[in-house]
């Protein structure tokens, strides 16, 4: 949904603030609109609500969502105590009753899912998913997806429940009594592959698709101002897109790749033609006579989002020179502390001025989505899943598209896009200490010193089933880390065992089963999910720079993303080949500095 940028009446502004900002080199009157602004609520990112309350917008007044709490609690009492902080419901869960602590904190221990290593019944897993699928069919079960989790305590070292198979469901379809004996069968099913102590729950998920101007700019953080800003208006990888004809439906570009020696940009096809709007029936352009499909960068909410945080900045910048400013009057002050604080008040000079100057380029020459126009879709698939043989084992999801980049958007000469910007949530250092957690596990240690990971290859299968890092309790993982359009940069852990999804039937898309990687958020202090709607078609990479996917879903409340779904690459890429086989297609490239194109795929 579009974000637009509302300014309501603001108290009365000091003198002394408005002579801060006239020393600075902005417009006086775009400053006394940066003064006076506040964005309008609610934030472009969704919060995470803890607690099953909702705030009324008319009256700010706080109530409890009665029957819904009541609808799940009165036959299990534990619905929303077992996954807290999680808003989704869950119906029943079998095996021993989890912990709860009693009295005014009954639902205060925050849980986390935790990724799952086990290459003893990974071969075997998606066909016994599928059983499990067919037995829920025949049960009435309306399930959305499946994932195979262990769970612990938020904080604690080691999980008290090693591996829990959730099982989501359509909010409100199923009840009680048929959640108890479909646990029933679901746990006959596990057992036939020795996972006789694997308990099962019924949890409320629903599936969602998270979904002719001047160049982009490049972007060399080291160099370049505010490089958190430029990121969006530049070719870096977590590029911002949307079509032009629907700018409001937003996603990510996740890879460049090249066919001849054109630039293509890879995502999702629900992101470059949705299916709302262009139906289930996927496209290609061939000819020139054919209408262009094109693809803009920023959407309407992304570029929205942008600007509100530069004039917020603005205004935050204003406040602290007038305190700044106002500390200096002290006639005690000692000349070394009115030194500091006069450094200060030059260096946010020198940022505002920045940041200024780049809001004043983007909303000159970037102010309509037309302005924003970098190419049009090459290719778009039919989405659908590509099932096995007999329909034995389940497939993996076909969403991709290739948006083809105009070539006046770009300068080839000096185009190092596949690289990922990882500056924007992340203080320098901060993202190689959550990737790298284990002293133990410290190969190829970076700090992303220039706030920037190339690409340098694909995580093969057997790393996806194996997880080859250990996270900080000595538990083996696979650390990921993207950025999105909605998210900016995240890092989770992928999982060692295949989650399932079910796509319904709507706007031309058959109803199909998928093989997904699941991705879960990972590190304290970050936020609680890897992705946001918004962040479809993003690239999802290792520590090294490793694609491993692309993100083309998520699964939680309806409100919120618990677990994001990624398509694996290795996969994508072959189903790309297929669809060029007879063009100078050519495998995708990075470019390093002093160097032209090297090969990403080399072990493809």
């Amino acid at each position: 949904m579009a974000i637009s940028i509302a300014l309501t009446v603001a108290p009365p502004l000091s003198r002394s603030l408005l002579s801060s900002v006239s020393d600075l080199t902005i417009d006086p009157e775009f400053a006394k609109l940066c003064l006076n602004f506040r964005p309008e609520e609610p934030p472009f990112y969704p919060s995470f609500s803890t607690s099953p309350t909702l705030i009324c917008k008319n009256s700010g007044t706080v109530y409890r969502k009665l029957e819904t709490v009541n609808r799940l609690s009165e036959n299990y009492p534990y619905a929303y105590s077992d996954f807290n902080p999680s808003k989704a419901g869950c119906v029943y869960k079998s095996g021993p009753i989890w912990e709860v602590p009693r009295g005014p904190t009954e639902q205060g221990i925050p849980r986390e899912p935790r990724t799952v290593c086990r290459p003893d019944i990974a071969p075997v897993w998606p066909a016994t998913l599928k059983k499990i699928i067919n037995c829920l069919d025949d049960l009435g079960v309306q399930l959305t997806c499946i994932n195979p989790f262990a769970w612990a305590n938020k904080g604690d070292e080691k999980p008290f429940c090693e591996l829990l198979v959730s099982v989501g469901v359509t909010p409100r379809s199923l009840e009680y009594t048929l959640a108890v004996s479909a646990a029933v069968a679901v746990k006959k099913i596990l057992a036939s592959i020795n996972l006789t102590t694997v308990e099962v729950a019924f949890v409320e998920m629903v599936v969602t698709r998270q979904g002719g101007g001047p160049p982009l700019l490049p972007l060399d953080p080291v160099v370049d101002h505010v490089p958190e800003y430029r990121k969006h208006f530049s070719y870096r990888l977590g590029m911002p897109i949307a079509p032009l004809s629907t700018p409001h439906l937003e996603g990510t570009g996740g890879l460049f790749l090249k066919i001849g020696n054109d630039p293509v940009l890879l995502t999702c096809a629900h992101v470059a033609c949705p299916p709302l709007v262009f139906g289930n029936t996927g496209m290609q352009y061939i000819s020139k006579s054919q209408p262009r499909q094109s693809i803009v960068a920023l959407g309407t909410g992304a570029y929205n989002h942008v600007i509100q945080r530069m004039m917020g900045e603005i205004r935050e910048i204003a406040g602290n020179i007038e305190i700044l400013n106002a500390h200096l009057q002290c006639p005690d002050l000692p000349q070394k502390r009115r030194e500091e604080k006069e450094a200060e008040i030059t260096r946010l000079t020198r940022r505002c001025n920045r940041i200024d100057a780049l809001h004043t380029k983007v909303t000159k020459f970037r102010s309509t989505p037309e302005l924003r126009s970098v190419g049009w879709v090459l290719y778009s698939s039919v989405i659908k899943a590509d099932a096995k043989v007999d329909n034995e084992e389940l497939g993996y999801t076909q969403d991709w598209a290739l948006v083809q980049l105009d070539p006046r958007m770009l300068n080839m000469e000096t185009f190092d896009g596949n690289k990922l910007f990882v500056g924007d949530n992340f203080a320098l250092g901060g993202l190689a200490r959550l990737m790298w957690p284990n002293p133990e596990d410290r190969d190829g240690y970076d700090l992303y010193i220039d706030d920037q990971i190339p690409v340098r290859g694909v995580v093969p299968a057997e790393d996806i089933t194996h997880l080859p890092h250990l996270d900080a309790n000595g538990m083996p993982a696979l650390f990921v880390v993207m950025n999105g359009c909605t998210s900016g940069t995240r890092v989770g852990c992928a999982n060692g065992l295949f989650s399932a999804k079910r796509t319904f039937p709507e706007h031309g898309i058959d109803k199909v089963d998928s093989l997904e990687i699941g991705v879960i958020a990972y590190g304290r202090g970050q936020p609680n999910r890897f992705s946001d709607k918004g962040d479809s078609g993003a690239g999802v990479f290792d520590r090294k720079g490793r694609i491993l996917g692309h993100i083309n879903g998520g699964a939680g409340s309806t409100d919120g993303t618990d677990v994001t779904f990624v398509s694996p690459f290795w996969w994508t890429h072959q189903r790309i080949l297929e669809g060029f086989q007879h063009s100078t297609y050519h495998a995708p490239n990075i470019i390093e500095k002093g160097n032209l194109y090297q090969n990403v795929f080399a072990k493809c």
